[in-house]
């Protein structure tokens, strides 16, 4: 004789319970599949870097001060191949939109700040992609009443920049470097820059290094350090950048004599130095020859 198996009301109960929630949960997988993520908003930008294992993505960074407010979508256009092939940035002054344009690029980081004159302005960093090379920023600067904005973009190259008050205390200027002397006298990793310092004003970037001599004996003081101790950096870049502190700070001769005091006659080291200095205009830059850009 068969025997049934007999089941009791709470087992019964409990069954039915357990297939409502497995199948609850296929059908809430299901639309999360279906529905597309959207893109995530920041305030700064992912870290992770494609060529160093991380994940291309899009963001959109966002950042309001005051009446102003401004946007970069990373990418800034759709069917995007290439991580660096640019970003959308928009900026807004109260709900007018003053800017509304596509860089090159990768976008690093969004900023608003008050530039020297008490200039609004809104900064967005950037980078080209590669091992060293190279870092930028777009300065967005609306106009006045509301009217369109102007933007423009540098390339630091290299070396990285951040924001210092300026000598006049009306808001801030760019302290990078120039990295004209990269791969001259020592691999890269090797090589010291002399110090640079940049102020927007008319729409341009200015150099304006020589308003800042405290800064630039500062810079100089490191650089001979470095060539004195022998630390991990290039002697002869150490010293390289260190003459063009000092000629900066009109100390041509007097550096170049302190130099031949320490250093081994090196005819064509010394050559080398001197045509670079020409090349990247330290000569007379004490008198007030300016750099147009970081790169020359």
């Amino acid at each position: 004789m068969l025997h049934r198996p007999r089941f009791s009301a709470s087992v019964l109960v409990v069954a039915l319970l357990v297939s409502a929630v497995v199948l609850g949960s296929c059908g809430h997988a299901a639309r999360n599949a279906a529905t597309p993520k959207p893109t995530p908003s920041r305030t700064s930008a992912p870290t992770e870097d494609p060529d160093y294992g991380g994940e291309f993505r899009p963001f959109v960074l966002h950042k309001s001060s005051g009446d102003i407010r401004a946007e970069v979508r990373y990418p800034g256009s759709a069917g995007i191949e290439d991580e660096y092939d640019g970003f959308r940035i928009r900026a807004w002054v109260g709900t007018r939109l003053v800017a509304d344009q596509v860089e090159t690029n990768k976008p690093t980081d969004l900023r608003i700040v008050t530039l020297e004159g008490g200039r609004r302005a809104v900064l967005v960093d950037t980078f080209s992609g590669g091992a060293h090379c190279c870092m930028g920023t777009v300065v967005v600067t609306p106009g006045h009443r509301g009217q369109r904005a102007a933007v423009v973009a540098i390339d630091w190259g290299n070396a990285y920049d951040k924001l210092i008050p300026s000598a006049d205390g009306s808001g801030s200027v760019f302290l990078g470097a120039d990295d004209s002397s990269a791969y001259r006298f020592s691999s890269f990793a090797g090589s010291k820059f002399p110090i640079m310092i940049f102020s927007f004003r008319g729409g341009r970037f200015v150099d304006v290094t020589n308003d800042y001599p405290s800064l630039i004996r500062s810079d100089a003081a490191q650089h001979w350090h470095e060539f004195r101790t022998e630390t991990y950096y290039s002697p002869d870049s150490a010293l390289s950048a260190y003459l063009a502190d000092e000629y900066r700070l009109g100390n041509e001769d007097a550096a170049w004599a302190r130099v031949h005091r320490a250093n081994d006659p090196d005819k064509v080291f010394y050559a080398n130095v001197r045509a670079w200095l020409r090349e990247a205009s330290y000569v007379n830059i004490s008198g007030g020859s300016k750099r147009t850009s970081p790169r020359g």
